[in-house]
């Protein structure tokens, strides 16, 4: 690990302004009272819309449709039981080799992390791990600021990376549906190199941006990398288990729409978005509406099953039973 922290909690050093302004903010009483009252507002007012519509929506294809088109293939759902773990995973290899020992958070507190941000709103599993950290390592607070920032910034690069490579093979297999003008392909190749070339400048030369090392942050990359590689392989493989005959460029463009939803922010269930973009789009993208439909619901719902049975209720549990004591 290399973390060019000093341990004391001072911000001298590299970094050291910016660690102290977002230790603040993270602290201050306020911003705590209107994060947890305006954030969980929004998110229901979102989310009860896209409900409103995805439910208008799924009763013009009929009810009777979606559930005969449930998937059935055990497949589909051991699939999703790995690609729920997957991320979490990840987050804990990462932090395992940032944070000191004695510290270092395990898939436990991962789980309660993505749990947060799906349940809640982007980023505040962010807030779960940064008070976690405050207790596992005291004094640390420029290193955890530091690392869980670094962290988001390369996770986002490397999904942003994976759709940027997605897009560009769209546009050459299908250019009949994806149609690039050719006034418009140099913009398109600027758009990619905006993409690409933060994150390379990020990596080699971190300078004052952070307190980790180039060798960390080239490990956290390459594993964020390999963690949206990975979920979205799986991601495909659960709907070509759960829908039959849709042809693979049909699946690649389903999952271009999937990552587009995922890069709005301040939205805590993407997968509402992208249910109720997609099902709009089903025959434009040559895919039965009511099984695309039944495949999206069936893997939301054995992911908030997972998530009360493994995180929800358990935590549930130890928070009652702490208050009993």
């Amino acid at each position: 690990m290399s973390s060019g922290g000093d341990g004391d909690g001072t911000d001298t050093g590299r970094g050291g302004g910016l660690g102290r302004r977002l230790a603040w903010l993270a602290g201050h009483p306020a911003w705590a009272r209107m994060s947890w009252r305006v954030g969980p507002a929004a998110r229901l007012a979102i989310a009860a819309g896209l409900i409103g519509f995805i439910v208008w929506r799924l009763q013009s294809l009929g009810w009777a449709r979606v559930w005969a088109a449930l998937p059935t293939a055990p497949g589909f759902y051991l699939t999703g039981i790995v690609l729920f773990f997957l991320q979490p995973l990840a987050d804990v290899a990462i932090f395992r080799r940032l944070w000191p020992a004695g510290g270092r958070p395990g898939l436990r507190v991962m789980l309660r992390k993505r749990f947060l941000n799906a349940s809640v709103i982007d980023y505040s599993g962010e807030g779960y791990l940064f008070a976690f950290a405050r207790t596992a390592l005291p004094g640390q607070d420029r290193l955890v600021l530091h690392t869980i920032k670094d962290s988001n910034i390369l996770s986002a690069s490397a999904s942003l990376l994976v759709l940027v490579v997605l897009v560009t093979a769209l546009v050459a297999l299908v250019p009949a549906r994806i149609e690039l003008p050719a006034s418009e392909t140099m913009a398109f190749a600027v758009l990619i190199g905006l993409s690409v070339l933060p994150v390379g400048a990020y990596l080699a030369w971190p300078g004052k941006m952070t307190v980790v090392g180039s060798a960390d942050l080239r490990f956290v990359f390459a594993v964020h990398l390999a963690r949206a590689v990975g979920v979205n392989l799986l991601v495909v493989l659960m709907w070509w288990q759960g829908m039959t005959g849709v042809a693979p460029l049909a699946l690649m463009e389903l999952l271009a729409l999937r990552l587009l939803a995922s890069r709005l922010p301040f939205v805590g269930n993407k997968d509402l978005v992208f249910l109720g973009g997609s099902i709009g789009l089903g025959e434009a993208l040559a895919v039965p509406q009511a099984s695309l439909a039944a495949v999206v619901l069936a893997a939301m719902a054995l992911e908030l099953v997972l998530n009360l049975a493994l995180v929800g209720l358990p935590w549930l549990g130890e928070r009652l039973a702490a208050r009993r004591d």
